[in-house]
């Protein structure tokens, strides 16, 4: 899936380029800019409430408090901060009304609640339906939820086809083809994702499991490793995408695991994932 890594707050309200200016003296935007861009989730969320009360709705508002949710690993407040405010999404324009489905549909994936996932992507499709980063999260969760894997993969290609050197596009139709059986198809697919996204300034832990599985079930173990603790150690340590790594190498190569994870290499280790 597309994955938001950093906030785009610019440097001059996050305080990183000269004095922080003084809060009565900037637009409630600016104050929340800059609280954001700190990481403050309890005053980014008074004051979005305010800017909501001003009837001054906007999907920025919306992007900047659940952006501080998912860098804490919060989906569920994330969740909650949208649907409090959903009466005013209807004021949004349609393509911005779709992304907020659709956070809203990553959101409720992340939190184990699949069929919520779907019925938001499917609003979110309704309102923009030639909007090619939803169809590939949305083909993404079809796949992981037990959905129909060729309309997951036909939708995947769209995708891939509108943007063949995005590391996501590449990784989610090499996830679904494995899905399908098609390893031959899947492993060069999957090792383009992985050049893509070294280009990147912030790995994607979500494709380098994928290939940690794609490779072990390739009996490549090394790669299969190497790919699970890059996994580890650039994700959010709580976070699904992480735990689901730590438990594929635990079961692969234990040392390994105790390296990545930093616990002594004993054995008979009863400290567990």
């Amino acid at each position: 899936m597309y994955r938001r890594i950093a906030w785009l707050v610019p440097l001059v309200l996050c305080g990183c380029m000269g004095p922080r200016p003084e809060a009565d003296k900037l637009s409630l935007s600016d104050q929340l800019s800059i609280a954001a861009g700190a990481g403050e989730l309890d005053r980014a969320t008074a004051i979005s409430k305010k800017i909501f009360e001003r009837e001054d709705v906007s999907l920025r508002t919306f992007e900047m408090v659940r952006d501080i949710y998912i860098h804490k690993n919060q989906h569920a407040g994330s969740i909650v901060a949208i649907e409090a405010e959903m009466d005013k999404v209807a004021r949004l324009p349609r393509d911005d009304q779709a992304r907020l489905h659709q956070f809203l549909a990553v959101d409720y994936f992340e939190t184990g609640k699949g069929e919520k996932a779907i019925e938001h992507f499917k609003k979110a499709m309704e309102l923009s339906p030639s909007n090619r980063k939803i169809q590939n999260d949305y083909a993404y969760i079809l796949c992981e939820t037990g959905g129909d894997l060729n309309k997951a993969l036909s939708m995947a290609k769209v995708g891939l086809e509108y943007e063949p050197n995005h590391p996501s596009t590449n990784d989610t139709y090499a996830w679904i083809l494995f899905k399908k059986g098609a390893m031959a198809e899947a492993i060069p697919r999957i090792e383009r994702a992985l050049t893509l996204d070294k280009k990147s300034p912030q790995p994607n832990p979500e494709i380098y499991l994928h290939a940690g599985v794609i490779f072990e079930k390739a009996g490549r173990k090394a790669d299969a490793v190497a790919n699970y603790k890059i996994a580890i150690s650039s994700g959010l340590m709580d976070s699904k995408t992480v735990r689901t790594a730590k438990e594929m190498l635990k079961a692969l190569d234990l040392k390994a695991y105790a390296d990545a994870t930093r616990l002594p290499s004993s054995k008979g280790s009863s400290k567990g994932f």
